[in-house]
């Protein structure tokens, strides 16, 4: 029986640190237009983390910067594997419709940067 449970328990120890590792955010493409570009950040802080669309206008200035989400940590718990993360950003008419890791969904106006959760 121990010859049994020493290999077991040694793959055990071996994967489980791989369980809490998470896969990488999906890289998103800034969203290009007529008015500038918009793009996400993410950003951690002490307890938590929020996630931000930024526009900056063709000369490269910020138009709006808008929370659009945000998390708060458990500390008991790694912190990476608590992120989330925007899944997908795409133009739909005058909004940004932006799709968290949760399936969440958010839409934001493209010129001002108001959130229109409908």
């Amino acid at each position: 029986m121990n010859k049994f449970l020493s290999p077991a328990l040694t793959l055990t120890l071996l994967i489980n640190p791989l369980w809490a590792k998470r896969l990488a955010p999906a890289h998103i493409e800034p969203i290009v237009s007529k008015r500038g570009t918009v793009y996400q950040s993410f950003e951690r802080n002490s307890d938590g983390y929020a996630v931000y669309l930024i526009s900056k206008d063709k000369a490269g200035d910020v138009r709006w910067k808008k929370k659009i989400f945000n998390g708060l940590y458990n500390k008991d718990i790694e912190t990476d594997v608590q992120d989330v993360h925007l899944k997908s950003m795409s133009l739909v008419d005058t909004d940004i419709l932006a799709v968290d890791e949760l399936g969440r969904k958010y839409r934001i106006d493209i010129i001002d940067g108001s959130i229109n959760n409908k």
